[in-house]
């Protein structure tokens, strides 16, 4: 065989291509190239070779016809529809110039276009009225005018059965009825005979979705791509399609295509966070939802993708909120109306979580399962009432289901109803009696209503399950646990000690032997048991509580087992050295200690591990506060509230530190931020409002109204206390006395005891003061520390000169507080007026010592050198005090009666 030369065929090739693009061709010859390019389907070339057409005779209708044939061919509708009415302007006399420009108007949905063709159909010839009665019943259907669809269709038929047209019309027809099949069959008769016909494929594609034939729908509206790939809409319908047959790896391509072409396309933006919330891909899957549902908001399915999302990654206010905006048009039996439910007992709106619960059960679509949980859930917190009532409902609905039904024995057993508790998880039981949970919680439930007997039975049955020897030692601990109930401690022991012969590591049976050392104070014993529970668990909670209490009360009674617990942490860490539990517990025993240092470079060292302890920030911060190192306390408090701004227990330490540092500026932004994330919390409102009562800043009306209308918050001391503080700054003593008043007999701190002294005393009632807080004092006296009322009360005596009542409680308090400067100063003072110098310079040196720069600190010490005759030197600090206070009258003066006094001396 003779060797092709394939440099020769290229030269060849590229002559060619040439001379096709040569600029001696005529406008036929290039209508003639542009035809052969379109029969062979290459649009872009034969757009080419008309536009070079248009170029040379742009008023020429064959050629304006052919590229808007062209355009239309692609799927470029708006395209085609200029260049076609050009050609219809310019005269064009083409008989398929009305069915395409027809065509490409009803893809632009300008339906009025064709309602006003038929208007005059009877002026056109038959097969154009065929196609515009054709087009006219399409466009209704697409306009949902399904009556008059059928109408203008069966009039097309009518005038000619075998038209495409009229098949094409008959079978949207069947789509617009539902009849899915029959118009599948008209179509695929249309595309054996025409397999091009790019409206039957469509039109195939609408079919295959409507009977959720989602892969097939598909592939077919694919291949009406490939035919007009400037449709986009047509691979929206692929990419749909893909996702609703849950095939994402086919999806994913043509909606990143999709994304390209248009970035914030509501639809495209929803489908691609479907198919990332499939993939578990939660945070990009919000992304895109919220992307879809900002740019229409009637996307409602990226909303519940985006709350969904938002769930999956712990953000469950933000969930709540997405989720809420599509409630009211879900069905009250709509999974994400159940999510909902869940959110509101996870957000602490239990009250709206009830009320929409309640209603689910009157309309009998409340699930047992979800009433039951909610059950629990009140019961958990504190709302004992609602949880029967949430408990009842769920009985009431009489699930058949045996897993069911023992949830909610169990349920009654925390509700402390043994008796209806037993009978239904006994009812259980005889619905399957392999359910395991359900025979453990009657045994517990036998035990809770002391009927022995029968716990004793399932022990005994358990114990017999020779072949399961879990179940056995099941048995054992269940009969240990029987014993002890009635007291028989000795007989429990014995057993215990059978389940270690089984199993020398459980913890169960090692747990409750080290509380009988514990309780019979066998400290030994007792840190023998703990400490082989914590080598196996070192997070066991409660064994870790009772050793920190052993360890403790080992420390006060003077019968340390510290540098014992320590070695033992610290040679469970040598073979354990990433453990942070055993870190933090050897941290515990260091706070015991009062080695602060020794446990922050352990819960420092937790705290930057690969998978640091949740929470070890509030341990970390209340060390440095034990060390009074408050900023660093502060540090690690905030760190926890920026990741968790929910967890309102650490946002209390966080309050304290500030208020004990008198930062009430902090403690009020805090809150505010704290507030962002539970708004409804009355509790947090009038934290707030207290705070801006200390700063004076005055509260918004809304926010008080929120206080009143809550009966707890109304009626809370806080409140009392805050109006005080607001009337106080405005100088309404009457008002800061009753409010103050109030508060204190709601709660008799020392606080409010001095608010209440200080406003009745500025009234004008300094005897009325002192009542006040001698009542205080003798009430509570011995009970809290109330050093600050009676250094109060002592200024009051002092102001009413009973100064031996002064002396006695300033002595008293020093006894408590001997480096308090005010007691000292007070007490020099006091003693110089008694006329005894010497202990009134003893006084005034130790006051002097703690704070040298205070003026009046400084005057009184001078003063009692004076009256000790050591002129010199008062007169030395009375020059101090002036520099500090140069404008102070009467500490001039003391100096003035001390020079005169010296001068008199020499």
């Amino acid at each position: 065989m003779k060797r092709i030369n394939t440099k020769l065929a290229l030269a060849v090739s590229l002559a060619v291509s040439l001379s096709a693009c040569s600029p001696n061709m005529t406008t036929d010859e290039y209508l003639a190239q542009a035809k052969v390019f379109s029969e062979k389907r290459d649009h872009n070339s034969a757009i080419i070779a008309l536009k070079n057409a248009v170029s040379i005779e742009p008023k020429n209708p064959n050629v304006r016809f052919s590229l808007g044939a062209a355009y239309l061919a692609q799927g470029d509708y708006l395209t085609a529809e200029k260049e076609l009415e050009k050609a219809e302007k310019l005269g064009s006399v083409d008989v398929l110039l009305l069915t395409y420009l027809v065509q490409a108007k009803v893809k632009l949905n300008k339906f009025d276009y064709v309602y006003q063709l038929i208007e005059q159909v009877d002026t056109f010839a038959d097969v154009d009225q065929v196609m515009l009665l054709t087009y006219a019943g399409i466009a209704a259907i697409h306009q949902d005018k399904t009556q008059l669809a059928k109408e203008y269709i069966e009039d097309a038929i009518s005038l000619s059965e075998d038209s495409i047209y009229g098949q094409i019309g008959k079978a949207y027809i069947s789509h617009s009825g539902n009849n899915y099949q029959d118009g599948l069959n008209t179509v695929d008769e249309l595309l054996s005979v025409t397999p091009d016909f790019a409206e039957a494929l469509l039109l195939k594609g609408y079919l295959l979705q409507a009977s959720e034939q989602f892969d097939a729908a598909a592939n077919t509206f694919a291949q009406y791509s490939k035919i007009r790939p400037k449709d986009i809409t047509a691979r929206f319908f692929v990419a749909q399609n893909y996702v609703f047959a849950q095939n994402f790896d086919a999806a994913e391509p043509q909606v990143d295509l999709l994304l390209k072409i248009s970035e914030y396309h509501p639809l495209v933006n929803q489908l691609k966070a479907e198919i990332e919330y499939a993939k578990g891909n939660f945070k990009q899957a919000k992304k895109y939802a919220v992307i879809s549902f900002q740019q229409d908001k009637s996307f409602t399915l990226s909303k519940i993708i985006a709350g969904m999302s938002a769930y999956k990654l712990d953000d469950f206010e933000q969930s709540y909120q997405y989720l809420l905006a599509v409630k009211n048009l879900l069905s009250p039996a709509h999974l994400v109306r159940k999510l909902i439910i869940d959110l509101q007992f996870k957000l602490g709106y239990d009250t709206e979580a009830v009320a929409e619960l309640q209603s689910l059960a009157e309309l009998d679509m409340a699930d047992p399962a979800l009433l039951t949980m909610a059950s629990n859930q009140m019961l958990t917190s504190g709302n004992v009432v609602v949880a029967q009532e949430l408990l009842n409902s769920a009985i009431a609905l009489d699930s058949s289901n045996p897993v069911e039904i023992a949830k909610q024995g169990i349920t009654q057993l925390r509700l402390k109803q043994a008796d209806k508790g037993i009978a239904i998880l006994e009812q259980a039981l005889k619905l399957d009696p392999d359910l395991v949970f359900a025979e453990q919680g009657l045994a517990i439930g036998y035990i809770g209503n002391k009927q022995y007997l029968e716990a004793l039975e399932i022990a005994r049955k358990w114990q017999s399950s020779s072949d399961d020897e879990t179940k056995n030692m099941q048995g054992y601990l269940l009969e240990a646990k029987v014993l002890e109930q009635q007291n028989k401690t000795s007989e429990a022991k014995i057993l215990f000690n059978k389940v270690l012969e089984l199993e020398s590591e459980n913890i169960a049976a090692l747990y409750k032997l080290a509380t009988f050392a514990h309780t019979e104070g066998d400290e030994l014993k007792a840190f023998s048991y703990y400490t082989e529970v914590l080598k196996q668990q070192p997070q066991h909670v409660r064994s870790i509580i009772n050793f920190n209490r052993l360890v403790a009360f080992s420390i006060t009674e003077d019968r340390s087992l510290v540098n014992k617990a320590i070695s033992f942490f610290k040679k469970e860490l040598n073979q354990n050295t990433d453990n942070n539990y055993l870190k933090m517990n050897l941290a515990y025993i260091h706070q015991l200690n009062k080695n602060y240092e020794a446990a922050i470079e352990l819960f420092k060292d937790i705290e930057g591990s690969k998978k640091p302890l949740n929470g070890i920030e509030v341990a970390l911060g209340d060390s440095y506060k034990a060390l009074g190192k408050w900023q660093e306390a502060e540090k690690a408090y905030q760190k926890l509230t920026d990741n968790e701004p929910k967890n309102f227990k650490v946002v209390h330490k966080l309050l304290i530190l500030f208020e004990q540092q008198n930062q009430f500026e902090k403690a009020l932004t805090q809150i505010e931020k704290t507030l962002r994330f539970n708004q409804r919390n009355t509790g947090f409102i009038l934290l707030k409002t207290y705070y801006q009562s200390l700063l004076g800043i005055t509260p918004k009306a809304s926010d008080l109204v929120k206080i009143k209308d809550n009966d707890k918050t109304a009626n809370h001391w806080i409140f009392d206390k805050t109006q005080g503080n607001f009337a106080y700054k405005q100088r309404n003593f009457d008002a800061s006395t009753k409010f103050y008043a109030s508060a204190f007999q709601k709660q008799a701190n020392s606080t409010n005891a001095i608010n209440w002294a200080k406003s009745v005393a500025l009234k004008g009632n300094k005897q009325e003061a002192i009542q006040v807080l001698e009542t205080f004092i003798a009430v509570i006296d011995n009970k809290e520390p109330v050093t600050a009322a009676k250094v109060m009360l002592g200024g009051a005596y002092l102001n009413t000169n009973k100064l031996d009542k002064a002396l006695a409680i300033y002595e008293f308090t020093l006894k408590a507080e001997p480096n308090n400067v005010l007691v000292l100063n007070n007490l020099s003072y006091i003693t110089l007026q008694q006329g005894n110098a010497k202990k009134s310079l003893v006084y005034a040196e130790k006051a002097i010592a703690l704070k040298a720069n205070d003026a009046s600190i400084i005057d009184t010490y001078a003063q009692a050198l004076v009256a000790n005759k050591q002129f010199t030197l008062a007169i030395e600090q009375y020059n101090k005090a002036l520099k500090i206070s140069d404008n102070n009258a009467e500490i001039a003066i003391h100096k003035a009666e001390a020079l005169e006094l010296k001068a008199g001396k020499e």
